[in-house]
């Protein structure tokens, strides 16, 4: 008996060891305030929109404020932080990563940086980046100094265009309206200088069955030949080849603007 209720108590253990364990990893902090820019209740927000970002996109949110980068850039500072603490999904380490380095508050000299990570480079590109960083509301809230609120901005505008495709293929629709614009005035032209052309319409003329009328009708047999080309046994199809890499990096991009 006694035995049965050391092994019942050893597992309940073990249970509730698992358990803390899995809760701790969930609740990783996503929000790391080392410049002190947001309160207590603002940092809250900005974990529970990362975490719920993350959760809904299989992409990584990271959010880091510091006063100083210790010589850095405000990249170099937050992939250097990204990589050594672990965070990222996958074997890409996939995750966006929103570092703003306030330079001991020296104006001008400040950084706000956004890195993509992994897989994420490939929905969140240098072009949507800057998008987001030249944004009127991003700059506006800059010069305020609502950084709430511009990293709020930014998690929302990267979950955006992680969660729906087609934010992403809005970014084609002016490439396409220019193919199909080209593609429309090549095929007028083409129409309307057959319709024009004088040979062309002789031969629709010609071709009228209402002014074409066939006096006898005769097939002639003249001869048949047979061509004969040697294939030589050696040779080989086409074929495609391809390069990948087996580098062990992290692949990354980043964005960054100073204010």
């Amino acid at each position: 008996m006694g035995i049965k209720i050391k092994s019942l108590f050893f597992a309940l253990f073990f249970c509730l060891c698992f358990s803390f364990c899995v809760q701790a990893v969930d609740t990783a902090d996503k929000v790391y305030d080392d410049a002190s820019l947001l309160s207590d209740e603002e940092k809250q927000q900005l974990h529970d929109t990362a975490c719920r970002i993350a959760q809904e996109s299989s992409m990584d949110v990271v959010v880091l404020t510091t006063m100083s980068a210790n010589g850095q850039s405000a990249r170099q500072y937050g992939e250097s932080f990204y990589l050594r603490h672990g965070f990222g999904f996958g074997t890409q380490k996939s995750g966006v990563m929103l570092v703003m380095n306030m330079n001991h508050n020296r104006v001008g000299q400040r950084e706000i940086e956004i890195i993509a990570f992994g897989d994420t480079c490939d929905v969140l590109t240098l072009k949507r980046l800057d998008r987001i960083l030249d944004s009127g509301t991003l700059i506006k809230g800059l010069q305020n100094e609502a950084y709430f609120d511009v990293i709020s901005f930014v998690l929302d505008e990267c979950g955006d265009y992680a969660q729906h495709p087609w934010r992403r293929a809005r970014d084609y629709i002016p490439v396409f309206a220019v193919i199909s614009l080209f593609v429309g005035v090549i095929f007028f032209i083409i129409v309307y200088t057959k319709s024009k052309n004088p040979v062309l319409r002789r031969v629709q003329i010609y071709a009228d069955a209402s002014s074409l009328a066939l006096s006898k009708q005769r097939n002639d047999y003249v001869r048949t030949s047979v061509v004969r080309t040697p294939i030589n046994s050696n040779s080989s199809g086409s074929r495609a080849s391809g390069h990948s890499s087996s580098s062990g990096s992290v692949r990354s991009h980043s964005s960054g603007r100073r204010f």
